[in-house]
């Protein structure tokens, strides 16, 4: 007679197994967002504000494309700048400090069917009595392979430039839309690779000063999303499992073929 679960080791890895893919499910996936229309939102419920990432119908997230609006939290998913997003520059562009020749990855103000459409958004502040005031969103954290911007395009092609990282973090990186407004930008990229930018969301109402910080993930160019180490820490253990369970299998079968 045989057991199905073979040594007590290996039937220790199944419940390891198990419950390691149950926490990995219960984080939630990560999902790549690669095109349509999408707004970093600035929500205020429950007596508090958080910051969002909001897709319409029609976003493409996972490989799938929406048919509903949903809003979702940051660390759930990366925004992919593929290399639809590539200019050519034959000059350096000040507030993106690129190397002149070298290509840049641009998210366009206007809406390119290719690629992620992305704005901002305080729809949600609006309406309150008393009113929310003032509210900003503020660049207070950066990490990436290049530089990152954000600008829009004036009237006679001028660049508005309210985030840069080529000059260090300051209080100048901020934007400071109208109370219930919505917006969009360029968003530019020096370098291929994995680009992180933490975000403080403010808002002041009745006196009150409400915040919220965030980080935002792009992915630009064929990189892929760094697992963070927690999340590699599981899988390996998962893959330690999944190792010896397929042995165990083929032990079990040789088993059962001599029997």
């Amino acid at each position: 007679m045989h057991s199905v679960f073979g040594r007590p080791l290996l039937g220790f890895w199944v419940l390891l197994v198990v419950l390691f893919l149950t926490r990995l499910t219960a984080r939630g996936d990560i999902l790549e967002y690669s095109k349509g229309h999408s707004d970093i939102r600035t929500e205020f419920a429950g007596g508090r504000i958080d910051l969002k990432w909001g897709f319409d119908a029609g976003a493409v997230l996972g490989g799938n494309t929406l048919t509903s609006s949903i809003q979702l939290d940051p660390s759930n998913v990366v925004a992919r700048v593929s290399d639809a997003a590539i200019f050519s520059t034959s000059s350096s562009i000040y507030f993106l400090g690129n190397t002149p020749g070298a290509n840049i990855w641009i998210l366009p103000f206007n809406n390119d069917p290719d690629l992620p459409f992305l704005g901002t958004n305080s729809e949600s502040l609006f309406g309150f009595n008393p009113p929310f005031t003032s509210n900003s969103l503020q660049l207070v954290g950066f990490s990436g392979p290049g530089n990152f911007a954000l600008w829009q395009t004036g009237p006679f092609g001028e660049a508005n430039v309210f985030l840069r990282t080529n000059d260090g973090l300051s209080n100048l990186d901020i934007i400071n839309p109208i109370v219930g407004s919505h917006a969009h930008y360029n968003w530019g990229f020096t370098a291929e690779g994995v680009y992180d930018l933490t975000i403080l969301a403010t808002a002041s109402r009745g006196g009150v000063d409400f915040s919220d910080t965030d980080t935002f993930r792009f992915v630009v160019g064929s990189s892929t999303a760094v697992p963070e180490p927690g999340s590699l820490a599981l899988l390996s253990i998962v893959g330690a499992g999944a190792f010896l369970l397929a042995n165990r299998n083929r032990i079990l079968v040789r088993t059962i073929d001599q029997a």
